[in-house]
């Protein structure tokens, strides 16, 4: 059956197929250089990679990954009725792990043939009609999520705070809600629990809230966002609570962050530079000079202007780049 490309390179059918195999018919020695996975609907058969073989029967299927070596023959008096289904892209491996199959896990039982079998035609029938590309991924799509559906929990929970922390790489400036994110992964919220609290010592509301905030820093140390923007752009619904929950998590405010920041990159400019002090205070974002001047005053203990006449008496060395806090 054909490749399809276009619409989604990350992820694309190579092809796919079904057959009824003839008693000791054999395909290898051979490798591939795609994603290949093989899925026994009746009878049964031998996987050999490596110094390794593998007797399948019906409700299991087999992985060949790209550049490996393998063979595969069908039994004697019960030869093995399976479909097969190429991948490749960027994606591939990943999506595969969701249904229990890598290249260091090659063989898995992941959902039942009545349920794989409707769904394999089904994908088989779209690329025969080679007619809407978006069709045959959307069977693609509901054939793996089958599959993933298939594996037993404690298979799919390995990989679950990778696919925790991808989902919330692309989210977190949403609304989000810990039963959202159970659902989203598959997951009741007690294997979620137990997934984030083993790898982080937190609870799924406080990662979530831990991972706004370390975006919250990024945004305020690499941007000129004002902090009302930070707050909004990480997920947080309210300033109050976002202030709080900064704190808590860096010892200050984040308008005292902020500041900091401010200050270190304006001393840049006191020591290098001759702008003004209202220069510098608009470049810094800082409301008025006054303000910036008092902001200065607290954090270096002294006033810009002080700051940058002891620079140039050469009381200090002016600094040759801009600091992070």
């Amino acid at each position: 059956m054909k490749s399809v490309h276009s619409v989604n390179s990350a992820l694309y059918l190579h092809h796919c197929g079904e057959e009824y195999c003839a008693p000791r018919h054999t395909f290898g020695p051979a490798v591939r250089d795609h994603w290949l996975f093989h899925y026994i609907f009746n009878g049964s058969g031998t996987f050999y990679r490596k110094e390794e073989s593998y007797h399948l029967t019906a409700g299991q299927c087999f992985l060949i990954s790209p550049g490996e070596v393998c063979t595969y023959a069908a039994d004697a008096e019960t030869p093995w009725h399976y479909g097969w289904v190429g991948l490749n892209g960027g994606d591939a491996p990943r999506t595969l792990a969701l249904c229990g199959l890598s290249r260091e896990t090659p063989v898995a039982a992941p959902s039942s043939p009545e349920i794989m079998l409707p769904h394999l035609r089904d994908l088989i029938e779209s690329c025969r009609l080679a007619g809407n590309d978006l069709a045959v991924m959307a069977r693609l799509y509901r054939l793996l999520e089958e599959m993933s559906y298939g594996m037993p929990p404690q298979r799919r929970e390995g990989k679950t705070f990778d696919l925790l922390e991808e989902y919330l790489g692309r989210n977190y400036s949403y609304h989000l809600s810990v039963a959202q994110l159970a659902e989203q992964l598959h997951l009741d919220r007690s294997q979620l629990f137990r997934v984030v609290k083993r790898e982080t010592g937190l609870s799924p509301q406080q990662y979530l809230t831990r991972y706004r905030l370390r975006e919250s820093l990024r945004l305020l140390r690499e941007t000129e966002l004002p902090i009302t923007e930070v707050v909004y752009s990480v997920g947080f619904e309210d300033l109050s609570h976002f202030s709080r929950c900064f704190k808590r998590e860096y010892g200050i405010s984040p308008i005292t962050y902020l500041n900091r920041r401010r200050i270190e990159e304006s001393k840049h400019m006191l020591g290098n530079t001759s702008y003004s002090l209202a220069q510098i205070s608009e470049l810094m974002g800082f409301s008025s000079p006054s303000y910036f001047s008092q902001c200065f005053r607290k954090a270096e203990g002294m006033t810009p202007n002080e700051y940058r006449r002891q620079t140039r008496q050469g009381k200090r060395p002016a600094p040759t780049k801009r600091h992070e806090v």
